[in-house]
Formats: structure tokens, C-alpha cells, sequence
């Protein structure tokens, strides 16, 4: 679910990912310029790293997601 409101706000096809690998990967299934496949690539990586630091401070911490 997250990963489907992120693809629309990107405005990005959504793809059924099954691994991390089909994430990571998906940027070459796009098209587009190379300045738009890192881009997406960048901002996949921030959206993975946050979703860890959410889960990692409700796990951890005190904190509720």
C-alpha cells in the first residue's frame, strides 16, 4: 500500500514487488532519462531508509508508528 501511493505520487507505473531486488531494479523498466532513473532510484532509497527508521523506533524506542 505504500509503495502504491508513493508510485502515484511520482506518477510512476506501479510494479509488483516480490523482493527488494524488484525495487531496486525497476528504474530500468522505466525509460526516461538517465538524471529520472537515478532520481527514482534515489528517492526509492529514502523511502526504504525512513520505513526502516519508522520501524526500527517503534520496535526500539517508544515511540508508536
Amino acid at each position: 500500500m505504500v509503495w502504491q501511493v508513493i508510485f502515484q505520487w511520482w506518477r510512476v507505473p506501479y510494479f509488483y514487488m516480490f523482493h527488494v531486488w524488484d525495487l531496486l531494479t525497476m528504474r530500468e523498466e522505466l525509460g526516461g532519462s538517465r538524471a529520472r532513473r537515478k532520481t527514482i532510484l534515489a528517492l526509492v532509497y529514502i523511502v526504504m531508509w525512513s520505513l526502516w527508521r519508522s520501524r526500527n523506533e517503534a520496535v526500539f524506542g517508544e515511540k508508536t508508528p
